[in-house]
């Protein structure tokens, strides 16, 4: 069956669905000691859910970017621990409460 692409296009969502809230919140996440990560994007590759990218010191622009967990879309599978050659990540134990508090405060996490 052939359908007119300018059909299709009408039904067609005008941006991409959002990645799905995570379903539980999980007892530890990634953290990344930045001291050892040497920015090889390695665990970006791997990371199932895309919540790690490089992040730039401001400070010292020039340094090499490290990477970033965004703490609030990890689903704390491990995979970019079991595959950083840096063993720069590990996984820390994450209170969503705290978190949320420490968010609304305004305060760095």
């Amino acid at each position: 069956m052939v359908q007119d692409l300018g059909a299709v296009r009408e039904r067609a969502p005008a941006q991409p669905p959002s990645r799905p809230a995570r379903k539980k919140v999980p007892a530890a996440v990634a953290w990344v000691d930045c001291d050892r990560c040497s920015g090889c994007e390695v665990c970006i590759a791997f990371c199932p859910v895309d919540c790690i990218g490089l992040v730039r010191d401001a400070e010292m622009p020039t340094i090499n970017p490290t990477c970033h967990v965004v703490v609030d879309e990890c689903i704390g599978c491990k995979i970019c621990v079991e595959q950083c050659p840096w063993d720069a990540i590990e996984m820390v134990r994450y209170d969503a409460r705290a978190a949320a508090a420490v968010a609304a405060a305004g305060e760095p996490a």
